[in-house]
């Protein structure tokens, strides 16, 4: 598939040469990723001695190095090569291999009862937010070009580019979350929101390159796909999760590691079954993490339990760490039309995500607590919300596609992306623990109070009837132990293994 990439872009490598450019460029972000976990691991021992340090996030930490490390690759005809392999192939690398394992380990992790208490919540934040984010700033961005503020570009490709940088990946953000142990209900949002809403970024995204090469027109058609991609991949998730319990739960105990194979080979199969199907195997893969946390892990023996769980995790934290190395190198490395692109283009990107994405938090804010009689949304957690949409890896990897897509725009757009990536990284990463330090009392909601009150809303009772048939039906059926109901889990931390 690599290959196949970057015969089609028309690079002037040798066929010849390409394997071995890969393998240069493999063991270089090994080494990369080596260099960066023992960077990391010294300056966390030296954070307590030097207290400036804590504003220098491990984000911040590992681009800098992919952006020196693409500094010197232009120094030389093979460096330079190796970063055009980099270039060409890290949008596929991304989405089949790097993307599933981190959207794993984050929903078995994840607080699911309260993922799902909020799930409307959150869904009308990924949805309605992405699609108002892509419409206001398309619209800002085509008219700043019409009045010669910035680079003018055609109305399609400004709403092409405003589907790709309303996709959020606020990684720094769910991990100054996770060190300070703020409110789970704004980290489930936060964390919700940003899953949910690649996925639809990458619908939109895909809706208007269809419109572009003028495969359809009907905007009730694209609507209506959108919604079965969304439904039918939760469905595919889900259930991938179920069948998994089940083999589980029947399977034969004279198979060696059969446990283990299964738990670490699923999330992909699934993944790519998903995309396959040409569904969003970003939702099935976060839905098939929650369906086995709930079903599938409890039916684990300890062992097995432990080398999943820590083979995610390991591997989540490296796939991440990749992924800034990666967008590091691409800001001198991937030699962009910087002058091309212009400053006003980049200005003019950056206030239309703030101004779209502050809007609509306001709107869908104050929305969406005229329904919640519990668990309201407060001013600060709100804002919280508006500053935690930064952009990252989805964003950057779409922009890549669109360099085979566009040709010469999709370098400008890549460059746009690069340019906003790199100001919410070193700008708004680096004020990150200041704000949290200084509002994080505010943030945090008074569950001992508001869990006393009651909630008699359709949607309340929607929940409760589906958890009850999930705990008389589905669970009763796949556990090993079903003598008793079991509780909805707040994810693995929270199963207990009946050996």
């Amino acid at each position: 598939m690599f290959l196949h990439l970057f015969k089609k872009c028309g690079d002037n490598i040798d066929d010849s040469n390409e394997t071995s450019l890969i393998s240069d460029s493999i063991l270089l972000i090994i080494g990369l990723l080596v260099f960066n976990e023992l960077l990391l691991q010294t300056i966390a021992t030296k954070k307590l001695k030097y207290p400036y340090l804590k504003y220098i996030n491990d984000t911040i930490i590992t681009t800098s190095i992919g952006l020196i490390t693409g500094y010197i690759l232009t120094f030389s005809k093979s460096g330079k090569d190796i970063t055009t392999t980099m270039k060409m192939g890290f949008s596929q690398l991304f989405l089949i291999i790097l993307l599933p394992p981190i959207l794993f380990e984050s929903a078995i992790h994840m607080d699911s009862v309260t993922f799902f208490e909020h799930f409307g919540t959150i869904n009308i934040y990924a949805i309605f937010g992405t699609i108002i984010s892509m419409i206001i700033t398309s619209f800002f961005i085509f008219i700043c070009g019409l009045l010669g503020l910035a680079k003018e570009l055609q109305l399609s490709k400004c709403f092409a580019f405003g589907a790709i940088i309303s996709s959020t990946d606020p990684v720094a953000v769910l991990s100054a979350f996770k060190n300070m142990k703020q409110s789970k209900m704004l980290y489930t949002f936060i964390f919700g929101e940003s899953i949910l809403n690649d996925a639809v970024s990458l619908t939109l995204f895909n809706a208007v390159n269809e419109i572009i090469n003028q495969e359809t027109s009907d905007l009730l058609k694209v609507i209506s796909q959108f919604l079965l991609i969304f439904f039918l991949s939760i469905a595919i998730g889900y259930a991938m999760g179920i069948i998994s319990a089940f083999v589980i739960r029947f399977k034969n105990q004279a198979i060696a590691n059969f446990e283990a194979s299964l738990l670490l080979l699923l999330p992909w199969i699934t993944y790519l079954i998903s995309e396959a199907l040409e569904m969003s195997g970003i939702v099935s893969i976060m839905f098939c993490g929650i369906s086995m946390a709930r079903y599938t892990i409890p039916n684990t023996n300890e062992l097995s339990k432990k080398e999943f769980t820590k083979f995610y995790e390991i591997i989540a934290h490296i796939f991440e760490n990749s992924v800034f190395i990666f967008i590091g190198i691409g800001v001198i490395g991937f030699n962009l039309p910087y002058k091309e692109t212009g400053f006003g283009i980049v200005i003019s990107t950056f206030l239309a995500i703030n101004l779209s994405r502050y809007f609509f938090v306001f709107v869908i804010t104050k929305f969406a607590n005229q329904f919640r009689s519990i668990h309201t949304i407060n001013e600060y957690q709100m804002n919280m919300l508006w500053f935690s949409g930064l952009r990252g890896a989805m964003a950057y990897a779409l922009s890549i596609q669109t360099i085979i897509l566009y040709g010469p725009i999709g370098e400008v757009l890549l460059t746009i992306s690069i340019a906003i990536i790199m100001i919410n990284i070193y700008v708004q990463g680096v004020m990150l623990d200041p704000i949290l330090t200084k509002y994080s009392q505010n943030l945090i909601e008074n569950y001992e109070v508001e869990e006393q009150e009651k909630s008699k809303n359709i949607f309340k009772q929607i929940k409760e009837g589906i958890s009850q048939i999930d705990n008389l039906f589905i669970q009763i059926c796949l556990s090993e132990n079903n003598d008793e109901e079991v509780p909805l889990q707040n994810g693995i931390q929270g199963v207990e293994v009946d050996n």
